[in-house]
Parts: structure tokens; C-alpha cells; sequence
């Protein structure tokens, strides 16, 4: 939560997984540690973020301390960027490949971590490792 902008062509070549979130909404809170453990698992190949819709620096903060979040958490104080991307159920995820293509938006919690999340972010990686150039 450092106020920098974030773009997607920054991060071309790599999967990108985006969350929207909020601290008042029990199904973002229970799905945030399945985020962080695939965050952690898969970092080489894929971006977790995570977007706050509409709240505080310091409500931010203080979910982030109590949870042990590690994950970048970037604000969306008026809602605009979840209004762009169509997001109007938390938490939303959307799921965009290494060219920046949306394959994905799952509406609702997910095990991120599990076999169910696994199916819809895994044939992203796969995607990377094609285009990674052998040395």
C-alpha cells in the first residue's frame, strides 16, 4: 500500500491474478489466506494482487496487520477501478494471462489454493512457461 500506480503492460510475461476486495465482507476475509499461500507457491510466474474497494489507509492497515497479509494491496478509494473492470460482487477475481488477455472473472470466494482455483489459474503458468524462451 505505498500509493503507486500498478499497470498491466508493466507486467506482461507474467500471469496477473486480481483481487477485489474489502475488510467488511466475510467471504474476501476467508479467502485471503488460499491468495497468499498460491502467491507464495507460484510467485515466479504469477502476480497476486489484491484491490480495496473504498476504504481507509488505516482500516487497510489494520486488516493487514491483524491477518499477517503479505500480499500488495492497492486502494481503490471511489470504486472506479472495480467500476472499469465490472466488478460489482466481492470478492471478484479476474484472471489475465501473460499478454494481458482476461481469461477469467469468478464472481464469489474460491479456495485459491485448491484443486477448484488450481483449474483456473494453472493453464495460465502454462501459457509463461510456453513463451519463456529456453536458454
Amino acid at each position: 500500500m505505498t500509493g503507486q500506480a500498478v499497470s498491466l503492460q508493466a507486467l506482461q510475461g507474467k500471469a496477473v491474478l486480481i483481487n477485489f476486495w474489502a475488510s467488511w465482507c466475510e467471504p474476501c476475509r476467508a479467502e485471503m489466506p488460499s491468495l497468499q499461500a498460491l502467491a507464495e507457491r507460484e510467485k515466479a510466474q504469477l502476480v497476486v494482487l489484491t484491490i480495496n474497494l473504498k476504504e481507509s489507509p488505516e482500516a487497510i492497515a489494520r486488516f493487514v496487520q491483524f491477518t499477517g497479509l503479505t500480499l500488495p494491496v492497492l486502494r481503490d478509494p471511489l470504486g472506479d477501478t472495480a467500476r472499469v473492470w465490472g466488478i460489482k460482487i466481492y470478492p471478484s477475481t479476474v484472471l489475465v494471462d501473460s499478454t494481458g488477455l482476461v481469461r477469467s472473472v469468478v464472481r464469489g470466494a474460491l479456495d485459491w489454493a485448491g484443486s477448484e482455483g488450481e483449474a483456473l489459474w494453472r493453464p495460465l503458468l502454462k501459457a509463461v512457461t510456453q513463451r519463456t524462451p529456453k536458454r
